[in-house]
């Protein structure tokens, strides 16, 4: 059996090697993204991703060593080359103005479109009550009717998201699991999940934290469960560019040309909040201005038929307006 005293000794003789260059500790060939303003610095993901898989290897050694949702979250999202989404900060605004949470049946037909992928949100766009920011979440999914689809294994690191169903409540019963992770501006992490049975019911949550943090943690899942049925549902909201070639010298020309960076995948770029009502004289189409005196009509998610007979159902999206009142 391990003791603390040892544990710690074995990480730091691994941290000196890390510093001598000859430790055995796994290289992380992470590839490189071109992350725009305002979301999170690449460099700065990068360098939290790199220490959970750290963290997830040395847990391997130590398997006394409790997992954590965070560092299997993100270290997943890695070992299975998940992609990066930005979700435009108009659409996250439309997300919060909309209900998803509450509607079972409108979950029952959702399918995880990939293993594991990364949201990135603009800075400042969503506040939490320690008066930090969330600009990132890592999503992965379980699947009961695909063994393996929630584990991976590469740079001599494996992660399991079986391993953190003791956080959880049973999941045995569950068909589908959307789970999320991440850090705010202030280092304080969170994770949490939505349990889908195979008739899209769930389990209510439960309280946890103050009556300040669960109201934010019941809107951050608005966020992340949208942002996954836009992906599965909605693929006039996403886009892709190709990687992006970075050059050197001035102006990024020349021969040489470095080495290509990936572009992030978005969701909603450019999304256009809908409004009912008047643009004033003198007035910017879209100005911040224009919402001082209107209101939100709520958006909402339903099940629509469709098919011949209209037997088949597909989830559609009654978009919030922001509505201006007559003068």
């Amino acid at each position: 059996m391990t003791t603390r005293s040892e544990l710690i000794r074995d990480i730091e003789a691994q941290l000196k090697r890390i510093r001598r260059g000859d430790s055995d500790l796994p290289a992380f060939d992470l590839p490189d993204y071109r992350i725009p303003r305002p979301y999170l610095k690449w460099r700065h993901l990068r360098a939290l991703t790199e220490i959970n898989l750290l963290g997830q290897f040395i847990r391997q050694r130590y398997d006394r060593l409790e997992p954590q949702m965070l560092q299997a979250s993100l270290s997943l999202w890695a070992l299975q080359s998940g992609p990066v989404y930005c979700v435009d900060a108009d659409l996250i605004e439309a997300f919060c103005q909309t209900s998803i949470a509450d509607k079972g049946d409108l979950l029952s037909d959702l399918r995880a479109p990939v293993p594991s992928l990364l949201l990135l949100f603009p800075e400042g766009s969503i506040p939490t009550p320690d008066g930090g920011c969330v600009d990132f979440a890592a999503v992965n999914f379980w699947d009961a009717d695909r063994p393996g689809f929630c584990s991976g294994s590469r740079w001599g690191v494996s992660a399991d998201l079986d391993d953190c169903a003791s956080m959880f409540a049973s999941h045995a019963d569950y068909r589908l699991m959307v789970t999320w992770a991440g850090m705010n501006s202030k280092t304080s992490a969170f994770a949490s999940f939505r349990g889908i049975r195979r008739d899209g019911s769930y389990r209510p949550p439960v309280q946890i934290g103050t009556d300040a943090e669960f109201t934010w943690a019941m809107r951050f899942r608005e966020i992340v469960l949208q942002s996954v049925m836009a992906i599965a549902f909605k693929p006039e909201l996403i886009s892709e560019e190709p990687a992006v070639s970075t050059g050197r010298g001035f102006g990024g020309g020349g021969a040489d040309k470095g080495e290509a960076k990936l572009s992030p995948r978005w969701i909603g770029r450019g999304y256009q909040i809908k409004r009912s009502g008047d643009v004033r004289p003198g007035e910017r189409e879209g100005a911040r201005e224009w919402r001082v005196d209107s209101f939100w009509r709520r958006g909402h998610w339903r099940m629509q038929p469709h098919g011949e007979g209209r037997k088949l159902r597909k989830p559609i999206w009654i978009e919030p307006t922001l509505v201006r009142p007559e003068s």
